[in-house]
């Protein structure tokens, strides 16, 4: 008796390590597919959870939007605002007066 519950342990433990490692490696080949999503890319993302995309809103940051025919490159900008970004931009976008004295 105790020879058959050494091998039905055992038995569970092999199947368990099996079903482990193919869980880990269809888990493995979902996120592969998820990275070939091109969304954060394009330039008409808005990095909102509201509203992700302004074209294609329901199949943004999907497996839909990997072959999205609306795909446009975005230009280069931050992948997240900062301040510091912020700060930058608008420093360069004010018109500083001179400030010479005529006497």
């Amino acid at each position: 008796m105790s020879f058959i519950c050494f091998v039905c342990t055992w038995g569970m433990i092999v199947f368990a390590f099996y079903r482990s490692v193919q869980t880990f490696k269809a888990g493995q080949a979902h996120l592969a597919r998820l990275h070939q999503v091109p969304c954060s890319r394009c330039q008409y993302f808005t990095q909102d959870y509201n509203l992700k995309c302004t074209v294609h809103p329901y199949e943004a940051l999907t497996e839909e939007a990997i072959s999205c025919l609306d795909f446009e490159e975005a230009s280069l900008r931050p992948a997240y605002p900062t301040l510091a970004n912020y700060l930058e931009q608008s420093t360069k976008a004010v018109v500083k007066p001179s400030l010479t004295v005529s006497h």
